[in-house]
């Protein structure tokens, strides 16, 4: 089987943008730090809330983003896209 770059391409940006489409998680279990999460199916980009009074102008600041579960969302994310295209092509044939 090989690997459509132009698929991999698009499910890589996909899964990028599920961070300003999909709600995030808000997490903020007993005295741990607050967090929300977001990314779909699986939650790679989380954003720390440490101090609620720390007014800091970076966005970045307490931002970490968990490099293997993003890979997942683009791997589901191109086998998603790669089914759709293989159903489509068959039903036009």
């Amino acid at each position: 089987m090989r690997i459509d770059k132009r698929i991999l391409n698009i499910s890589a940006w996909l899964a990028l943008s599920t961070i300003l489409v999909f709600p995030g998680k808000i997490w903020a279990e007993g005295e741990g730090t607050p967090r929300m999460e977001y990314g779909f199916p699986f939650r790679f980009f989380i954003k720390y809330y440490p101090d609620h009074m720390d007014s800091s102008p970076w966005f970045i600041k307490g931002v970490h983003i968990q490099l293997l579960l993003y890979f997942l969302n683009v791997m589901v994310i191109y086998w998603i896209l790669r089914m759709l295209l293989s159903l489509g092509r068959s039903i036009k044939k």
